[in-house]
């Protein structure tokens, strides 16, 4: 098959040289250059411009100075082994050849040393079948021809342009570079060949010929598009983490805004590209220095972001990004952190605009579920300029293996509160092949199976319900623990592959599942309720909960619950199963052999047929709160008492019905359910509020809250909202303020009997379509209601009183009945619509459906 393949491309790319080669016939390249170069980042009309924006105050001012002290006064005294010592010297050629344009007073000595890095670099290496060096070099040669060969030879020009077609030849048809378009090879490097093949593309597209560039570019996209499909999330996080992601991005961004000055074609119109910012925005972390959180191959102080800015500098010229302007004061403004030569400076002199940043707390929900990638996020909110914040970040992963530096450690968790990380992942540098850097439970002490180096493991997010009020999340690991990902069998994908060297460490199991209730109101500080269920046999084994923290933390295991003292706040850990005095307690510590600060693992062990933990874990900052924990031998009870508040957390492993008295001001609430967890918060005078997971029937101080008809469901009852999993379950809810019910983004009827919400499952009539918005007028966010009788395709599109589309808000399938679609009063550059009247357009299946928006500032 392998032959095949290079025999099709090999006879293929044949036929385009030798058409190639009668156009290069007919026209002088040479003649061309300096009517057709530079082209890639600008052009000889761009100049002026240029030369007033890098005057005018702003960050590119800055960056450009320093870049004309490398191109002037550093690059003409070093040697080529040490320009490509500083980011394998990808900034040399392009630095060069923006001073040698933009310097207004000796320009020469810039152009000098960029001509005389590109002929070393192409006397000096030859292409060969490595995609990571390969595609830095070709990348270097191409903005090395385009903007430093002025005052080179004919025969200089000639001899790079060589150079440069010898790359695209041997990447157009070397099967190593194929190879890196099959998972688990998929990767980073994946993103960085197509980048540099499409840059070589547009470089000499007048020099190649139109078929030999057209084929390039067709492989080019292939490998960009690979890319996109097989390592990001169409909601934009990428799955290889931050430092990698950041990384494939400086590369495409290149590329991306070459190819649009090209023909017009502009990635930067995707959405899955655009939502990147949105993912970063969860990453980063609430501190200053430009951190990020320490998952996957990505380190707490590695600072990816300020050295790969050029993303960041993209975003802000190609949609006038507020959220990226407000990263990048985050990650290199005075928030952030200086890297030095291996920040992008030359994106910034390109890109960088003078855009009003964007809190990503007025775009971004406070919890969001990458479900391609199986990571979640919750914030409780993000830093203002020049503060470090006491917000709240939790993580959870469990989704498969990509290939590449897909995250490893399934069903992993990180908390970060207070500015100091309780709970820490360790997962850069040789531990992240190993499942004691993150936050797992072991079994006879070993965890999951071996992955890293391209092997990995994979888990699933099996359930989900995400709202404004509390989120359940279901991950299960069962295959993380028992065995490596497909993609690592034997003869995948080619059949001389062998991962063998990864074949090790598994450790087979029944069942391995994670779940997690998180309970974030705004209100009252979050809360966080863990039930970890893991069974390896029938035979008794010793199941360890394992969970690393900042190696300076103060740690009691003393007492339930466990405290953990950090910079501005504490957590405390209410263990409510097993029975406290019943585990073994211990911490350690864990050198993680990285740049990060060393942690400790807190360790709670049990020897059981079972490994069953359940746990409420509290961020402790003001207000305070004090806890009961009562230990059942089902599982566990929790009252939490908050100023003005109480909540009542019960938990149990899968019996019938439990019944217990939890102790409340006054008295005490009976309780009785079969839910999975019960979460009940009283406050006041206010209704209770309650979340019940996986139920058929809970009963509070003798009121029926929930009866199902059909199996077990998760709700979520929040005052005038209720949500459920399953839009096709029969029950009945007390909900006597509820006013909508939710399942996801749909909207549910539903009919009321006295206090309490029957779901009305009388479908919408066939071919129908409708529209309504709420509420109106409208001040920060508004709903639109979008009613189908039947699934199909739709688009949902906001205009001005003129008639000109300002936003485009959905473009997709929507499923039958009622979709809730949020629109945040702002248009598709993130600019906020002024006060007016705008319309909303629904268009499906021939029919069309409008609503009037009034927005109110």
């Amino acid at each position: 098959m392998r032959l095949r393949l290079r025999s099709i491309l090999g006879v293929s790319f044949t036929l385009l040289l030798v058409a190639a080669s009668a156009a290069r016939a007919q026209v002088d390249p040479d003649s061309l250059y300096r009517s057709v170069h530079p082209r890639l980042a600008f052009t000889r009309a761009d100049v002026l411009l240029m030369r007033a924006r890098i005057h005018d105050g702003g960050a590119d001012d800055a960056a450009y100075a320093t870049i004309r002290t490398y191109a002037t006064s550093l690059y003409p005294l070093q040697s080529l082994s040490h320009m490509m010592s500083v980011s394998y010297g990808l900034g040399v050629a392009v630095n060069c050849g923006l001073v040698s344009f933009l310097d207004d007073t000796n320009p020469r000595v810039a152009r000098d040393a960029g001509r005389r890095f590109t002929l070393a670099l192409a006397d000096s290496f030859q292409a060969d079948s490595d995609p990571f060096y390969t595609s830095i070099r070709l990348r270097c040669l191409c903005y090395g021809y385009d903007t430093c060969m002025d005052d080179a030879t004919q025969n200089e020009r000639a001899y790079v342009r060589g150079e440069i077609e010898s790359y695209v030849d041997s990447m157009m048809v070397a099967f190593n570079f194929e190879r890196w378009l099959h998972p688990p090879y998929v990767s980073n490097k994946t993103a960085m060949t197509g980048a540099a093949l499409g840059i070589a593309a547009i470089c000499l597209a007048d020099e190649m010929g139109p078929a030999r560039v057209s084929a390039a570019l067709a492989r080019a996209d292939t490998f960009v598009n690979t890319w996109i499909r097989y390592h990001l999330d169409p909601d934009g996080a990428c799955f290889e983490g931050v430092q990698y992601g950041a990384w494939a991005m400086s590369h495409l961004a290149w590329y991306f805004e070459a190819r649009r000055r090209y023909d017009g074609v502009d990635y930067s119109k995707r959405s899955d590209i655009r939502k990147i910012e949105r993912w970063l925005a969860y990453e980063t972390l609430p501190e200053h220095g430009g951190v990020v959180n320490n998952l996957n191959d990505t380190s707490y102080l590695n600072h990816p972001l300020s050295r790969e800015n050029t993303y960041l500098e993209w975003a802000m010229a190609s949609w006038k990004s507020g959220v990226s302007a407000w990263l990048w004061d985050r990650m290199l403004g005075p928030d952030g952190y200086d890297a030095g030569a291996l920040q992008d400076h030359a994106a910034t002199v390109l890109w960088h605009r003078a855009v009003a940043p964007v809190d990503p707390g007025t775009l971004l929900p406070r919890s969001l579920l990458w479900k391609e990638r199986g990571l979640y996020y919750y914030r409780s909110g993000w830093p203002s300029h020049g503060s470090d914040s006491d917000d709240v970040v939790f993580t959870f992963y469990a989704g498969p293996f990509h290939g590449g530096h897909s995250q490893e450690d399934q069903g992993s968790f990180t908390l970060y509160a207070y500015g100091s990380r309780f709970a820490a992942d360790n997962g850069f540098d040789a531990p992240n092949a190993r499942s004691e850097a993150h936050n797992l439970v072991f079994i006879d002490g070993k965890g999951q199976h071996h992955s890293g180096s391209s092997v990995g493991t994979d888990g699933v997010m099996r359930a989900h319900v995400l709202t404004p009020y509390a989120d359940y999340l279901l991950g299960d690991a069962t295959t993380a623990y028992t065995t490596y990902s497909p993609y690592n069998a034997p003869g995948v994908p080619f059949p001389d592959d062998d991962w063998s060297y990864g074949y090790f460490g598994a450790n087979p199991v029944e069942y391995a599942q994670r779940e997690w209730l998180v309970v974030h109101d705004g209100v009252l500080p979050p809360c966080f309720i863990l039930i970890d269920d893991v069974k390896k046999d029938e035979s008794s084994h010793t199941y360890q909960w394992r969970m690393h923290t900042d190696g300076t933390h103060t740690v009691d295991l003393g007492a339930n619950p466990v405290r953990i003292d950090g910079t501005r706040g504490s957590m405390l850990i209410d263990l409510l199963h097993p029975a406290f005095d019943t585990v073994t307690r211990g911490i350690e510590a864990f050198d993680n052999t990285s740049v990060d600060p060393d942690t400790r693992v807190i360790t709670l062990s049990q020897g059981a047929e079972r490994g069953l933990f359940m746990m409420v874990l509290r961020p402790s900052g003001s207000p305070a709160a004090t806890s009961q924990t009562t230990s059942y031998p089902w599982g566990g009870m929790d009252v939490i008492e908050w100023p003005g508040a109480t909540d009542i957390v019960v938990a149990h492993a899968p019996t019938d019905t439990v019944a217990v008295d939890a102790p409340f001001p006054g008295g005490t609430v009976p309780i009785r359910t079969d839910a999975r967890v019960a979460h009940i918060r009283r406050r006041g005078s206010e209704p209770v509020r309650a979340v019940l997971v996986r139920a058929t029937t809970c009963d509070v101080s003798g009121t029926p809250l929930l009866r199902s008809h059909s199996g077990p469901v998760t709700v979520i009852q929040a005052g005038a909202h209720a949500y459920i999993d399953r839009s096709d379950a029969n029950f009945r809810l007390y909900g006597p303020g509820v006013q909508t019910l939710q399942a996801g983004d749909t909207l549910l009827t539903f009919r009321r009997d006295g206090d309490y919400i029957v779901r009305d499952r009388t479908p919408s009539a066939a071919g129908t379509i409708a529209l309504r918005v709420y509420p109106l007028p409208a001040t920060t966010r508004t709903t639109l209601v979008v009613e189908m009788g039947e699934a199909g395709t739709a688009t949902v599109d906001i205009f001005d009183v003129a008639g000109r589309r300002v936003r485009s808000l959905w473009n997709g399938p929507l499923q039958a009945g009622r979709t809730l679609l949020p629109f945040d009063g702002r248009d598709d550059l993130a600019h906020r619509l002024s006060s007016g009247v705008y319309f909303a357009r629904v268009r499906a299946a021939g029919r069309v459906a409008t609503g009037k928006i009034v927005w109110v500032r």
